[in-house]
Parts: structure tokens; C-alpha cells; sequence
């Protein structure tokens, strides 16, 4: 993405990145603030850019303190490196105390979140991701203090790709498992053959 960014116009694009948990390295998690500042000096020297749009903080993580946070994202914003920082499966209760810590101390809070939406209804299954789903009180908050909201798993990891019917097993998809044991319900078959009508009528 650097690469081609290079030669493109840089005010043209909203780049973000995200930092507070690792995919590929589990030990790699946190919101200290000298964690957070490496990852967004990583995520700079990677993308060849001087600042990114958006700074996502990935999870949550009770072991800060939510003040310090505050001071350390608006560190960024004032180095000019981040325009706007946003959270992603943060619970509203911790969203809302931020912005209060924010505000009282005439600093910068989220701009938007990243919950997980889709129409798909989640199983209720413990994965360890401490997934926070998108509901009517995050979204009244949301519209009460100007909040963006991105959501992600709108298509639940491809349940509504139309690859998935029936409760039928696909092993040959790469994310088939976490699909069968996150989205597969009655319900959720339904809701997949009322969009697939939908879908047809649009064609």
C-alpha cells in the first residue's frame, strides 16, 4: 500500500491503521503507551506516510489507565501523526467514561467506533475475541454525541456470501468453522434467503 500511495495524492485517501491486538502474535496486545506509539511508528515507516487518518485501538485494555490513554492518543494528534482515533470492541460503558475524561480535561476522545454488525445474529459462544456486537444503546449514543460508527462482520466472515446453505459443511472455505460456529441457526438461514430475494430483485 505504501508502494502505491507513493506516486498517488495523499489527500485524496483516509488511511488508518489499528493497534492493541495482534492476529499473528497473541503477546502482542495492550494499550500501553509505548506500545501504541512503536505500532504507529511501524504502521508509518510501513506505509511510507507522515500520519494516518484514522488510529484504531484494536481491544480494550483495563490494565491502563483511561487518562493516560488520553494523554497518549493526543500526543499523536498533536505531533500531527493522527488526525482522528477511534475504538473497536470497546463496551459502551468504557466508551462513554473516555469521552468524559476527555472532555473534563479539554482533550480530543473518539471521533468513531468499529463494532461488530451484521444482520446475521452472533451464537452466543465464548471465542476469547471479546467481540463487542453493535446494539440500540451504542447506536442512541452514537447519535447523542456525534459518534461515527464503522461496523465490521457486516457480511458475518462470509455467512451472507451465499457459500453457506443449509447448515452444510464447507471445510474447503477457510473461515467455515468460525461461520458454523458463530452464524449457523435457524434464524439466520431465513434471514440469508430473505436477502438472497432481495438480492435477486436488484439484479
Amino acid at each position: 500500500l505504501g508502494k502505491w500511495l507513493k506516486n498517488k495524492n495523499r489527500s485524496s485517501f483516509y488511511i488508518g491503521t489499528k493497534a492493541g491486538f495482534n492476529w499473528n502474535n497473541k503477546n502482542e496486545v495492550g494499550l500501553s503507551r509505548k506500545y501504541l506509539s512503536s505500532q504507529l511508528s511501524k504502521s508509518l515507516t510501513n506505509l511510507n506516510l507522515d500520519y494516518v487518518d484514522f488510529f484504531w485501538l484494536h481491544r480494550d485494555d483495563n490494565s491502563v489507565v483511561l487518562e493516560d490513554l488520553c494523554e497518549t492518543i493526543n500526543g499523536f494528534i498533536n505531533l500531527n501523526k493522527v488526525k482522528y482515533v477511534g475504538c473497536s470492541n470497546w463496551t459502551l460503558s468504557r466508551i462513554a467514561k473516555f469521552q468524559e475524561i476527555a472532555l473534563k480535561n479539554n482533550l480530543k476522545g473518539f471521533s468513531c467506533i468499529q463494532p461488530m454488525w451484521s444482520l446475521a445474529k452472533r451464537n452466543p459462544i465464548n471465542d476469547g475475541l471479546n467481540q463487542i456486537s453493535f446494539d440500540e444503546s451504542q447506536m442512541n449514543y452514537c447519535i447523542e454525541n456525534g459518534l461515527t460508527v464503522f461496523p465490521y462482520c457486516s457480511q458475518a466472515s462470509g455467512f451472507f456470501s451465499g457459500n453457506y446453505m443449509n447448515f452444510q459443511d464447507r471445510p474447503d472455505l477457510p473461515r467455515s468453522k468460525y461461520v458454523q460456529e458463530n452464524f449457523y441457526s435457524k434464524e439466520n438461514f431465513e434471514r440469508l434467503e430473505r436477502v438472497k430475494v432481495l438480492s435477486d430483485q436488484r439484479k
